[in-house]
């Protein structure tokens, strides 16, 4: 006969009854994946900081034998023996120590009893029965919902093993986490490149474990890197930040972030003290660097003896300036190279013009002269750098123009001296001697003091002082008679 009965409160009820059945076998506990997957007897890698979730799976108890005598009134098996609390309770146990317990829903367990008929009396005009609860198994996914979260310990990068065991009323599972510090550190080959300098991040994790990544730039998910190692190139300069979010087993995060500022690129100029310059002149050059990243490590010059590089070579080094004497006339070309602390390279180049040296010369305008005359002094200049200067001394007074008159007051030699400066800075000076005479004096003289009409009379001068030969200009009543020094003249009428 079956009887079915009510449940005990707290309990499951009967199910079924088949006493042919005999079982012993204890419960099997599992993990089912959540947060992370363990499985009992094995390793599963956690990080500090995740939540680890644990349940059962389906197992059997071992038989029990539960002797309870009852009696029933209308022949059929007494109301069900409880053979399982529907709230089982259970017990974490990590590294060792118990840290997490509590009790969970048993739902799905099912179980079968065996019963005994002992013996059968009359009362009352009713027939009684004696049964005997002989045994009883259990099976069904005992508990779940046992969760547990790993300390925060920011301890090991990984690697650090610590046993589990969860039970439940005489049943247990056991296994081993490795438990990792959940970290990403992603560094870069600079944190000050240039921009359109590429910068090159790699990635360290926890190893032994595969992951899936994703970089971001600027807070945004960068398509197509994926990788343990990014590239970028900043396309300006500016402020960027790059992070790494690593995944393993459904568990994301994040690297620490590196801020990447770019700077503008190096550039570099060149000035020359003098160009163009004058042959024979020393020039020095000097180089003015901006932008770019820390100190200039680098500097590479070469000195061309024509307007190509692919002329010969006069001069190289690696200084920020250098001097350089041009000993002949022509174009030279400088080129220049810096690089900064990060390696990137800015050049430039100049034409430098060397002239032929400069020349003068002075002209008088009429040397020798005479004391009281004006004499005017010329210059001619030849070469040299156009845009020149003069300056002059004579009898102790100075002039700056390139023409100079000057009156001499009384006979002598005098030297006339010019200095001529070009605008590369190259002088050039030439002197000559100016020669002042007296003034010149005549006297003129005939022959008679008195004659008659008709008479020649020889007239002559005698000239003295002045400057070189002499020319005549005899005059009568106003009239030139004669352009010689002596003439001789007859009056064709008394007077």
């Amino acid at each position: 006969m079956i009887l079915s009965g009510v449940g005990i409160a707290g309990f499951q009820a009967l199910s079924h009854w088949d006493p042919s059945k005999g079982h012993n076998n204890r419960p099997i506990i599992g993990i089912k994946p959540a947060d992370v997957s363990a499985s009992s007897g094995g390793t599963t890698t956690v990080y500090y900081g995740q939540t680890v979730s644990f349940s059962t799976v389906s197992g059997r108890s071992s038989s029990a034998t539960n002797e309870n005598k009852q009696t029933s009134t209308s022949g059929y098996p007494p109301p069900d023996y409880p053979p399982y609390p529907s709230t089982p309770g259970w017990t974490l146990d990590v590294g060792g120590s118990s840290v997490e317990s509590g009790t969970a829903s048993a739902s799905g367990v099912s179980y079968d009893q065996w019963y005994t008929q002992s013996e059968q009396y009359l009362i009352g005009g009713y027939v009684y029965t004696t049964y005997s609860y002989s045994e009883t198994s259990w099976s069904g996914a005992y508990i779940s919902g046992v969760t547990y979260t790993i300390p925060n310990s920011g301890g090991s990068s990984g690697g650090t093993d610590e046993s589990w065991s969860l039970s439940t009323d005489g049943a247990s599972a056991s296994g081993t986490l490795d438990v990792y510090t959940p970290y990403a550190t992603i560094s870069a080959s600079t944190t000050t490149p240039d921009a359109g300098q590429s910068v090159s991040f790699s990635s360290s994790l926890p190893s032994g474990v595969s992951y899936s990544y994703q970089w971001y730039l600027n807070g945004n998910a960068v398509s197509g890197a994926t990788g343990s190692s990014y590239s970028f190139t900043p396309s300006s300069p500016g402020s960027y930040s790059v992070y790494l979010e690593a995944t393993e087993n459904g568990y994301s995060f994040s690297s620490n972030t590196v801020t990447i500022s770019a700077n503008s690129d190096p550039s570099i100029s060149i000035s020359s003290n003098r160009n163009p310059s004058d042959a024979g002149q020393t020039v020095d050059f000097s180089t003015s660097v901006s932008g770019g990243t820390g100190s200039y490590t680098t500097y590479g010059y070469v000195l061309y003896d024509g307007t190509s590089t692919s002329d010969s070579q006069l001069a190289s080094g690696s200084s920020s300036s250098f001097s350089y004497t041009f000993s002949s006339a022509g174009q030279y070309l400088l080129h220049y190279s810096v690089t900064d602390s990060n390696g990137y390279t800015a050049s430039t180049s100049i034409t430098q013009t060397v002239n032929t040296d400069p020349s003068v010369s002075i002209a008088s305008s009429q040397n020798p002269t005479d004391s009281g005359r004006t004499v005017e002094f010329t210059s001619s200049v030849s070469g040299g750098t156009p845009g020149y200067s003069y300056s002059w001394s004579v009898d102790g007074n100075s002039y700056n123009t390139k023409d100079i008159n000057v009156s001499f007051s009384s006979s002598g030699s005098y030297g006339v001296d010019l200095t001529v400066t070009d605008s590369a800075g190259y002088s050039v000076s030439q002197s000559i001697t100016e020669t002042v005479n007296s003034d010149p004096t005549v006297s003129a003289s005939s022959n008679v003091s008195s004659a008659d009409v008709g008479y020649p009379i020889e007239f002559s001068s005698t000239p003295s002082g002045g400057t070189g030969s002499y020319s005549y200009s005899w005059t009568l009543n106003g009239q030139q008679v004669s352009t010689s020094q002596d003439f001789s003249y007859s009056f064709d009428q008394s007077g």
